[in-house]
């Protein structure tokens, strides 16, 4: 069985409605020589850039006048598509596996690690020929792999919950570990203090989870990693930081405490451009600067 790269033009193509109403689509085989069991990585370009589905090929030996087909044709975005109506193509019938959306996968991370080795994702496939593409390969199934253990986890914990409500549940937990996942890959440790034990670092929001937007949410610059005590003290707006990162200590915390808290005024975090937006927020709504 092969493992292959495929890239989807989303300007042609409109995968995420796809798959979102089909178990399956066909895709033109061109000098692929995909194989019914070989698994197909779906590489979404430009805008996006990002490895986000992951297939399996059911069928090596269907065609462009099979009449299952139709079902595909409304997501092709050309207008041009039934002009070549008459020209019979040789396809693969793609059935998803299971899709991920994970910043490890884009084109610029793996890009800025020295997977890609200077080749595009058409030619990307995994066999005896393309031993030097095994690093890349192996990232990428790991990736799913974490994101499929990581919703069984939650699944096999939220028995009581069913139907939208299970489907939302999942996808915020699935969410809140990504983002914690960007900030520990980011960070590794605790911005305040330094302490660098995974196991008691916290991936906390500057803008709080429930009041962020979708993009917010899961936006890196809208995190910090702090350890639990100092992450409970951000969280209560006891402390903040101002734009250059230095801390803000509220008044509110007695001076004994902020002892006992090792906290003291010529503490910082590192900071730029891209956090003052939610540095802002926090220090007008969350901080009790008095």
């Amino acid at each position: 069985m092969a493992i292959w790269i495929k890239p989807v033009n989303f300007n042609d193509f409109d995968v995420f409605a796809a798959y979102q109403n089909l178990d399956s689509f066909y895709w033109t085989k061109g000098r692929d020589d995909i194989k019914k069991g070989d698994e197909v990585f779906l590489y979404i370009a430009k805008p996006i850039q990002k490895i986000m589905f992951r297939t399996v090929c059911i069928a090596d030996d269907v065609s462009s006048k099979d009449k299952d087909w139709e079902k595909d044709k409304p997501y092709y975005k050309k207008q041009d598509f039934n002009d070549h109506s008459e020209e019979v193509l040789n396809c693969v019938d793609l059935k998803l596996i299971q899709k991920c959306d994970d910043d490890r996968l884009s084109f610029g991370f793996l890009k800025k690690e020295n997977m890609l080795h200077d080749f595009t994702f058409r030619y990307a496939i995994s066999n005896e020929k393309h031993k030097q593409f095994e690093t890349l390969f192996q990232h990428i199934k790991t990736i799913f792999d974490e994101q499929n253990e990581i919703i069984q986890k939650i699944e096999n914990e939220t028995t009581e919950l069913k139907g939208i409500d299970k489907l939302a549940y999942v996808k915020v937990r699935v969410n809140q570990t990504k983002f914690r996942t960007q900030l520990l890959a980011k960070y590794q440790k605790c911005c305040l203090c330094g302490i660098d034990e995974p196991k008691l670092l916290i991936a906390s929001h500057i803008k709080p989870w429930s009041v962020s937007q979708d993009t917010e949410k899961l936006d890196s610059y809208n995190g910090l990693l702090f350890c639990p005590h100092h992450d409970k003290l951000f969280d209560l707006g006891l402390i903040g930081f101002d734009e250059q990162g230095k801390i803000l200590i509220s008044p509110k915390l007695e001076p004994h405490n902020q002892i006992l808290l090792n906290l003291h005024e010529e503490m910082k975090i590192h900071v730029n451009e891209k956090h003052q937006h939610y540095l802002d927020f926090h220090r007008q709504n969350i901080f009790q600067a008095a």
